[in-house]
C-alpha cells in the first residue's frame, strides 16, 4: 500500500519525543499522530508520557517539556494502547520513521501498519536538494507548520511534506514511479 491520493487513502503521520537516542535505554516523553485522509488531517492524537528515565535539561530545553508536566502523564503502556487504538492497521508515515518505530517497539508497542519514511522518499524524489532534514524542508518549501521538537508540530510539518512529496510523485512517469516504489 502506498501513499497515493488518487482515491481516498488513509494513513497515520507519527512523531515521538524522547529522553535520548537509545531506544532500549531512553524513554518516550511525547507521542503525536494525525490520521490523514486524501491529504487532509481528519483526527489527531497527542499525549505526554511518563518516562522511566529522568528528563535531562538538554531535552527539556530542546522540547520545552518540563519534568513536572510528565508526573501525571500516562505510562508508556497506557499511551501505547491509545496509539494502537488510534492508528489501527493504517500505514505509518514519518520523517526518519525507523527512529520512532524502534522506540515504540522497544517499549512493547508494535504498530501493524506498513511504514513509509519521508526522509528516504524526499532523498529519492528530490535528490538535488542539499539537505533533507525536516527543518530544512519546512523552511525551503515554506510550510505553514514548522517543526519545533514537539511531536504534534513535527507531525503537522511532516503531513505537509507528505502532501508535497505526493505532488512530486504524481508528475513521475508510472514505470519510474514503480521502480522507485520497489526501492523505497
Amino acid at each position: 500500500m502506498g501513499v497515493v491520493y488518487d482515491g481516498v487513502m488513509d494513513l497515520i503521520v507519527l512523531d515521538t519525543e524522547t529522553t535520548g537516542v537509545e531506544a532500549k535505554k531512553d524513554s518516550i516523553i511525547e507521542i503525536a499522530a494525525a490520521k490523514v485522509s486524501d491529504g487532509k488531517i481528519v483526527a489527531k492524537f497527542q499525549t505526554l508520557v511518563k518516562p522511566h528515565t529522568p528528563l535531562n535539561v538538554t531535552v527539556s530545553v530542546l522540547t520545552g517539556i518540563k519534568p513536572e508536566e510528565l508526573i501525571g502523564a500516562p505510562d508508556i503502556k497506557e499511551a501505547g494502547q491509545e496509539l494502537l487504538n488510534f492508528a489501527g492497521d493504517l500505514p505509518i508515515v514519518g520523517h526518519n520513521i525507523s527512529f520512532d518505530l524502534d522506540f515504540l517497539k522497544s517499549h512493547g508497542i508494535d504498530l501493524p501498519g506498513q511504514s513509509l519514511d519521508t526522509l528516504d522518499l524526499s532523498i529519492t524524489l528530490l535528490p538535488k536538494l542539499p539537505f533533507h532534514s525536516m527543518q530544512f524542508m519546512s523552511a525551503f518549501y515554506q510550510f505553514r507548520d514548522q517543526p519545533s521538537h514537539r511531536a504534534m508540530s513535527d507531525v503537522l510539518a511532516t503531513t505537509e511534506l507528505v502532501n508535497l512529496l505526493v505532488h512530486f510523485a504524481k508528475n513521475i512517469p508510472l514505470p519510474l514511479l514503480q521502480k522507485i516504489r520497489r526501492l523505497v
